[in-house]
C-alpha cells in the first residue's frame, strides 16, 4: 500500500525520476543495463544476491530523490507504515519485508520473475521506424551520418594543440600526484559478486580528482564557458557560467569476461549556437559526458572543444601545461536530479522520459524516422539512443566489446 501511493503521488507530481520506474510486480526493484548482462548468470547464489542489491539500492537511490522533489504538502499525504517516521525509512524497511515475502534469494521462480520484469526496455520507439519506413529511411541516414563521422575524424588530433584556447578549465588541486595512489586504490580494493570494487565515498572522490581532465575551448564567445545548469521560472534550462562545474558518476562495463569501472564526467554549456537559418542541430544547452574505462596511466588528460558545436577537437595525455586555468569543481552527477527552484520547491533537471525540456533541436524533423525520441535533445544519464542506424545505447553493458577486441597478452 506504501509504495502503490508512493507512486500515484510521484506520477501525479510529475516528478518521477528520468532512470525509469519501478517494476511493476517488484515496487522495491529497478532495473539497469549493466545489471542485465548478469542474467543468464543468475543460478549462481552469491551473484544473485548482489544483483538483487544493486536492484533494490537503485530504487532507494531513486526514491530517495522523487521524495525530496515531491516535497509539500503531497510528501505529507503519504501514510506511513506502523513503525516507520519517515518516508525514506518507509522506503527501505517496506522494500526489505516485500524483498523477503517475494523470496527472491532462493525461489528460482521468484527470482527469474523478477529478472524478467527487470528488462530494461531500448529508448528506440519502433512506430516510428515503420511509420518513417525504416528500412529505405535508414540508408539516408547511413550516408549523412557517415559523411559527418568522416568530418569529425578529418579535423580530430591525437595531440594536444600547441595554441592557447580561449578558455581552460582545470580540476582544483594537484591531480598528477594523486594518481599513483588512486591507481593502487583501485587495484586493492574489495570486488563484489558482479566485480566492482567496493569503496568509501572519499576513495571514489579521490579516483575522480586523479583523473578528471583538463577541458580547453576554443572561441571567447560566452557559449563555449562552462557552468552549473539550473531551470527558470518557466522550467527552461539555464547555465550559471561564473560557478565553472563538471558533475561526476560511476558506471561499470563487461569486457572480456571482466567489469571494469568507468569514471564519467559531464559538463555544460549556456547553448549550441545555431549558427545559420538551417542549422538543425543547435540549441539551448548544450553537454558533454567524457567517459574513461580505467586503465594505469601517468598523465592528465587534455580535451580541446571546437568553438559553437562543442566537438572534440583533440584528445591526449599530456603533462599539465604552463598557463592561466579557471578552476572547476566536482558535484555529484545526481545533484541534476534535484535541483533548487525559486520558489522553494525542488525538481529533476530532467523529465520522466529522461529529456531535458526546452533543448529540442531542428533536426527531429528529419531524423524522428530513425525511432530515437527527440533527436538532439539533452538528456538523463541512462537514456541515451546513441544510433540512427541499429540500435545502441551509451550504458549498453557490451558497448566495448561491440566496438574493440581484447588484445593477447605476450
Amino acid at each position: 500500500m506504501f509504495f502503490a501511493d508512493l507512486d500515484r503521488a510521484v506520477t501525479e507530481a510529475g516528478v518521477r525520476d528520468g532512470i525509469g520506474g519501478p517494476a511493476e510486480a517488484h515496487p522495491y526493484l529497478r532495473g539497469t543495463r549493466f545489471l542485465q548482462a548478469f542474467n543468464d548468470a543468475l543460478d549462481d547464489p552469491d551473484l544473485r544476491v548482489a544483483w538483487l542489491d544493486t536492484a533494490q539500492q537503485t530504487d532507494r537511490d531513486a526514491r530517495a530523490l522523487e521524495l525530496i522533489n515531491l516535497g509539500g504538502a503531497a510528501l505529507q499525504g503519504i501514510g506511513l507504515p506502523p513503525g516507520t517516521d519517515n518516508p525514506w525509512q518507509a522506503v527501505a524497511d517496506c522494500g526489505d519485508t516485500l524483498r523477503a515475502l517475494d523470496r527472491l534469494d532462493d525461489d528460482p521462480a521468484a527470482w527469474r520473475g523478477a529478472r524478467d520484469a527487470l528488462t530494461v526496455p531500448d529508448e528506440y520507439i519502433t512506430w516510428h521506424r515503420a511509420a518513417g519506413i525504416y528500412p529505405v529511411s535508414r540508408w539516408f541516414i547511413r550516408a549523412g551520418v557517415g559523411a559527418w563521422q568522416r568530418g569529425v575524424r578529418d579535423t580530430f588530433e591525437s595531440a594536444r594543440p600547441d595554441d592557447e584556447p580561449a578558455y581552460r578549465y582545470a580540476p582544483a588541486g594537484d591531480a598528477v600526484v594523486a594518481l599513483d595512489q588512486a591507481s593502487a586504490l583501485l587495484a586493492d580494493a574489495e570486488r563484489d559478486a558482479l566485480g566492482r570494487p567496493r569503496l568509501l565515498a572519499r576513495d571514489w572522490q579521490r579516483l575522480f580528482d586523479a583523473y578528471a581532465p583538463v577541458i580547453e575551448t576554443e572561441g571567447e564567445a560566452p557559449h563555449n564557458r562552462i557552468g552549473a545548469p539550473g531551470q527558470d521560472a518557466d522550467g527552461q534550462p539555464v547555465v550559471d557560467t561564473s560557478r565553472p562545474v563538471v558533475y561526476t558518476s560511476v558506471s561499470s562495463t563487461r569486457f572480456a569476461g571482466a567489469t571494469h569501472v568507468q569514471l564519467n564526467y559531464t559538463w555544460w554549456f549556456t547553448e549550441r549556437p545555431v549558427d545559420h537559418w538551417f542549422d538543425l542541430l543547435g540549441g539551448a544547452l548544450d553537454g558533454l559526458t567524457l567517459r574513461l574505462t580505467l586503465a594505469p596511466t601517468g598523465e592528465l588528460l587534455h580535451l580541446r572543444l571546437e568553438d559553437g558545436t562543442h566537438y572534440v577537437q583533440s584528445l591526449a595525455f599530456a603533462a599539465p601545461q604552463p598557463g592561466s586555468a579557471d578552476s572547476y569543481a566536482t558535484q555529484d552527477y545526481d545533484r541534476l536530479r534535484s535541483l533548487p527552484q525559486s520558489d522553494g520547491t525542488r525538481r529533476s533537471l530532467f523529465h520522466p522520459d529522461g529529456l531535458v525540456p526546452g533543448t529540442e533541436r531542428r533536426e527531429r524533423w528529419f531524423f524522428w524516422v530513425a525511432g530515437v525520441p527527440e533527436p538532439g535533445a539533452m538528456r538523463q544519464s541512462h537514456r541515451h539512443a546513441t544510433a540512427f542506424v541499429g540500435r545502441r545505447h551509451f550504458d549498453d553493458p557490451d558497448l566495448l566489446e561491440r566496438i574493440f577486441k581484447p588484445v593477447a597478452a605476450d
